[in-house]
C-alpha cells in the first residue's frame, strides 16, 4: 500500500495517535469502536496511509481524553503538553475544592520562584 500522504503533519498525527493510544493501553480495534470507526481507519491514520479529518481527531481526541492539541504540540522535551495537561486535568478534578487551591498555590510559588 502507497502511502497517499507523505506529508510530515499527517505522519506525526499518525505516530502521536500510535503512541498514546499503546500508552492508553488500547488496542486499534478497542479505539475504532470508541469513535465509531473501522479498525481498518484507525490503522491508516497510524501508519500515514490517510490523512484524518478534523471532526475525526475531535472525536479520537476526545475518545483518549486529550485535547486535540496534543497531537501537535511539543515542550522542549518533545513530549506531549497535551498529554501532561490532560493527566493534571484528570488528577485536579478528583481532588477537593481545599486540595485544589492547595495546588494552586503550590504552582504559584513554584513559578514566582523560577521567576526571581
Amino acid at each position: 500500500m502507497v502511502k497517499v500522504f507523505d506529508c510530515p503533519i499527517v505522519m506525526r498525527i499518525g505516530s502521536r495517535l500510535t503512541k498514546l493510544r499503546k500508552k492508553c493501553g488500547l488496542s486499534q480495534g478497542e479505539l475504532a469502536q470508541m469513535c465509531n470507526l473501522k479498525l481498518q481507519q484507525i490503522y491508516k491514520h497510524e501508519a500515514g496511509y490517510t490523512g484524518i479529518t478534523v471532526s475525526r481527531l475531535l472525536d479520537i481526541a476526545r475518545a483518549l481524553e486529550v485535547s486535540p492539541e496534543y497531537f501537535y504540540e511539543e515542550d522542549e522535551g518533545g513530549e506531549a503538553v497535551g498529554v501532561q495537561r490532560s493527566v493534571l486535568l484528570h488528577y485536579f478534578g478528583e481532588m477537593s475544592i481545599a486540595e485544589r487551591e492547595q495546588l494552586i498555590n503550590f504552582a504559584s510559588s513554584l513559578t514566582r520562584s523560577v521567576a526571581a
